[in-house]
C-alpha cells in the first residue's frame, strides 16, 4: 500500500480512537449526581481542594461529632455536647431531639434570611474547616481602647461548589473599657445554638496560615491588617482568630418597639405576638444570657434587610456584665417555650450538665480551645469559669421569674410556641 495511504489511515483511526475515549468520559460525566452543599457535608469521600493554611480533613472530620463522621448531618447543637463526659448528657440529646423539627426550621429560616441557601451551619463548618482561602478586599481596625493589633478583614472561602465570604476577626487582649475578645463570638455562637434561637452567624476558630496568603497577591487593604497583627503571627507563620460567617443582605438600623413592663397592655399578654415582637422578645433573652449589655429604653441594633430579623453583631463583647438578676424586660411574661423546656432539662440536671458546662464543653470541641482566662475583660467578670457560673445563675433567676409570671398568668400565655 502506498505509504502516504498507510499514514491517512493510521491518522484516521487515532482520530476515531480519540473520539471515542471522549465520548465516553464526557457522558459518565453527564450522568454523575449533581453535588450540593448538603452532600458535601454529608460526605466523606468528597475530594477536597489542596489547603491553604486551614486545619486538616481528618482533624475536622472529628471535631463534628458521630453526625459527620457515620455520613448522616445532623444538627451541629448535638456536636457541642460530644465533650461532655457525664450520663446526663444523654437526656439533654432527647431534648434537643424533641425539638429537632423545630430546630431545623429555625436553622433553615435563618439562613435564607441570611442569604445563604441551601447552607447550614454544617456546611459552614465544612468550608470554614476544609476550603481553600483568598484575601479580601475590607480590613476595619479595632476602634479605641482595643489592642492595637486587633482588627478584622475580609476572605473568600472556595471549595468544589460554591464560594463564600467570611470575616476573620482577631482581638487578642482586652485592655480598654470594652474587652473584645475574639474567642467569644464562638462562645456566643454556640450559646445560641444550644438554646435553639439562631439570632448569631455561625463562628469558628482558626489557626490562619499568613505564610501561605503572603505567597499570593492580596489587597492593600489586607495587607495593612497583616502588618497590624505583629508579634500576634507564631514562627511557623500562622495567627490565631475566628471566622464569622458574611451576611449576604443588607442589614439596617432595627429600633425596639416593645413596651416597658410597667406600660405593657394586658391585650399583648394574652395575644399571639407578632414576628417583629418574637424576635425582639427572644433576642433580649438571649442578650441578657450571653452577657451583652442593652438598655430597657430605645436601644438600636443591627437587622436584616426589611423583615426586622435582629442579629449579634457585636458578640466580641459577651460575657461582660456580672448581674444574673432578670432585667426588667423580662417581666413582659412571654418566653418561648422550647428555650424554657430546654432551661428546665438543663437546670434538672445541675451542676454536671448546667448550661455553663455544656458551653464548657462547646468551647473544646472548637479548634484553638479557649483556656480559662479567654474571656477575661476589664468588668467585673473574671475569665471564663466566673461568666458562666454566672450564667448558670443567671438560668437559675430565669427560671424563677418564668415560674412567677406562669403562676399570674398561666402557662398558655407565658409560654409562646414558636409556629
Amino acid at each position: 500500500m502506498n505509504p502516504v495511504r498507510q499514514g491517512f489511515y493510521a491518522l484516521l483511526l487515532f482520530s476515531v480512537f480519540i473520539i471515542t475515549i471522549s465520548t465516553v468520559y464526557f457522558s459518565r460525566q453527564a450522568s454523575r449526581p449533581l453535588v450540593t452543599a448538603q452532600s458535601v457535608t454529608n460526605s466523606e469521600s468528597v475530594e477536597r481542594p489542596p489547603k491553604t493554611g486551614l486545619r486538616s480533613s481528618a482533624t475536622a472530620a472529628n471535631s463534628y461529632g458521630s453526625g459527620w463522621q457515620h455520613g448522616k448531618e445532623t444538627l451541629l447543637v448535638y456536636s457541642f455536647l460530644e465533650n461532655l463526659n457525664a450520663p446526663c448528657k444523654k437526656n439533654l440529646i432527647e431534648i434537643i431531639k424533641e425539638q429537632e423539627i423545630l430546630r431545623r426550621r429555625k436553622e433553615s429560616d435563618f439562613m435564607e434570611e441570611c442569604g445563604w441557601s441551601n447552607m447550614t451551619d454544617r456546611a459552614w463548618y465544612s468550608m470554614m474547616d476544609f476550603a481553600t482561602y483568598e484575601a479580601g478586599d475590607i480590613y476595619k481596625p479595632g476602634s479605641h481602647n482595643r489592642d492595637d493589633r486587633s482588627g478584622s478583614a475580609s476572605l473568600h472561602l472556595n471549595d468544589e461548589l460554591q464560594r463564600r465570604d467570611v470575616w476573620f476577626k482577631v482581638s487578642p487582649t482586652s485592655i480598654g473599657g470594652h474587652g473584645e475578645k475574639h474567642i467569644s463570638q464562638i462562645a456566643v455562637f454556640q450559646l445560641d445554638r444550644l438554646l435553639g434561637l439562631y439570632y448569631t452567624v455561625p463562628a469558628r476558630g482558626v489557626n490562619l496560615n499568613v505564610t501561605a496568603l503572603l505567597n499570593k497577591p492580596i489587597p492593600d487593604e489586607f495587607n495593612e491588617f497583616l502588618e497590624k497583627l505583629g508579634d500576634l503571627v507564631n514562627d511557623q507563620g500562622f495567627v490565631q482568630g475566628t471566622l464569622n460567617a458574611w451576611i449576604e443582605k443588607p442589614l439596617f438600623r432595627f429600633r425596639y418597639n416593645m413596651p416597658s413592663y410597667r406600660r405593657i397592655p394586658v391585650k399583648i399578654l394574652t395575644s399571639n405576638l407578632s414576628d417583629r415582637q418574637r424576635y425582639e422578645m427572644e433576642y433580649r433573652l438571649f442578650l441578657w444570657l450571653s452577657g451583652l449589655r442593652l438598655y430597657d429604653n430605645q436601644h438600636d441594633t443591627l437587622a436584616i434587610d426589611w423583615a426586622d430579623y435582629p442579629v449579634v453583631i457585636d458578640s466580641d463583647r459577651a460575657f461582660r456584665e456580672s448581674d444574673s438578676k432578670p432585667p426588667s424586660y423580662l417581666y413582659n411574661c412571654r418566653f418561648p417555650k422550647h428555650v424554657i423546656q430546654y432551661l428546665r432539662v438543663t437546670a434538672d440536671l445541675s451542676p454536671r450538665c448546667s448550661l455553663g458546662q455544656q458551653l464548657t464543653a462547646a468551647l473544646n470541641s472548637d479548634p484553638i480551645r479557649p483556656n480559662r482566662q479567654e474571656l477575661t475583660s476589664k468588668h467585673s467578670v473574671n475569665g471564663t469559669n466566673d461568666a458562666l457560673t454566672i450564667l448558670d445563675a443567671s438560668v437559675v433567676s430565669l427560671l424563677q421569674l418564668v415560674d412567677k409570671c406562669i403562676e399570674k398568668f398561666g402557662e398558655k400565655v407565658v409560654l409562646y410556641e414558636d409556629v
